[in-house]
């Protein structure tokens, strides 16, 4: 693991990916792209031993043991975890941490895809995950972070046609969906599973890619001119995204939001920091169950991360 200062400026400009420690040792992971003067935005992974992964579980935690660092945002019209500064003992940086070559297999493996995305692709990737926290095992995945860069998803859509990467196999990766299962249907992401690039497998072990943009973010920030929940939505994927934050365009096909419709012409946003809603096919049908909308200047801004279950009819 590469720890950096507390005085770094990545530490003062933590991303989506990066990992701190917090005085009680307590492991979190460092989300999205904003973060508040003096805060860090992040969410528990490993607390007194034990890995969480569900975004549920890691509420359910933090409103249990630190219920005084849950705060509304207006930047993102939610009530999220806000870890001061000062509570921060160790700092992990993502981009600037590579594997360590000659360390075990794992990390061998990793260091040489690490290699073949940075020279195929002319990016910049690092660790996150369990490499980056050190709490990863034999059979972890390994788990990048790359900056995005034009023509990057092309060239990772020509190495996965050249063989290089492999795509998942439905087998591979049904043990794995108990766990991490949420939010979207356990069917509709076995079916996409097989058809994304940014997870597959390299030389047998599994990889997931996360592709860093955070610059188109500031356009959709709040605050907000109104936040409010429908019990269902319909909407049809007009364009796709493979970056994190992604945003991509939808035709609204049935909500309760006729107002807005008709001044959007029937166009909305989705947004997502999660990896499952990225490389969304074009002219898929989604069925939104308790959507959770944002409304900035009539562009209407559905949230798929905390909006409650998620449908993907595929085309």
């Amino acid at each position: 693991m590469g720890d950096l200062t507390l005085m770094s400026s990545a530490f003062e400009n933590p991303c989506e990916g990066d990992i701190i420690v917090l005085n009680d040792s307590s492991l979190w992971i460092v989300k999205g792209c904003f973060h508040p003067m003096d805060y860090i935005i992040a969410l528990p992974r490993i607390i007194n031993g034990r890995k969480v992964k569900r975004l549920k579980d890691t509420y359910r935690i933090v409103g249990r043991y630190y219920a005084h660092f849950l705060r509304y945002v207006p930047e993102l019209g939610l009530k999220v975890p806000l870890v001061p500064k000062r509570s921060i003992k160790i700092f992990y940086h993502a981009l600037s941490t590579k594997c360590v070559k000659g360390l075990n297999k794992l990390h061998d493996v990793c260091r040489e895809l690490l290699d073949v995305i940075e020279s195929s692709c002319g990016t910049i990737c690092g660790i996150t995950g369990s490499l980056l926290g050190g709490y990863y095992s034999d059979s972890s995945d390994i788990d990048l972070i790359c900056l995005d860069k034009p023509k990057l998803y092309d060239c990772l859509l020509k190495l996965r046609n050249e063989g290089v990467l492999s795509p998942l196999t439905e087998d591979v990766f049904s043990n794995e969906l108990i766990e991490v299962s949420e939010g979207l249907d356990s069917e509709t992401h076995l079916k996409l599973i097989t058809h994304k690039v940014l997870q597959g497998t390299y030389k047998n072990y599994r990889y997931t890619l996360r592709i860093i943009n955070c610059l188109r973010l500031n356009s959709y920030l709040g605050p907000y001119d109104y936040i409010l929940r429908v019990p269902i939505a319909i909407l049809k994927v007009v364009t796709t995204d493979y970056r994190t934050p992604t945003i991509f365009i939808t035709d609204i096909i049935k909500s309760s939001l006729s107002e807005y419709t008709v001044l959007n012409k029937g166009k909305s946003l989705c947004m997502s920091h999660r990896l499952r809603y990225t490389e969304i096919p074009i002219g898929a049908l989604m069925v939104i169950s308790n959507a959770l909308i944002m409304i900035k200047k009539n562009v209407i801004i559905f949230n798929l991360d905390f909006s409650d279950h998620v449908i993907i009819i595929i085309p």
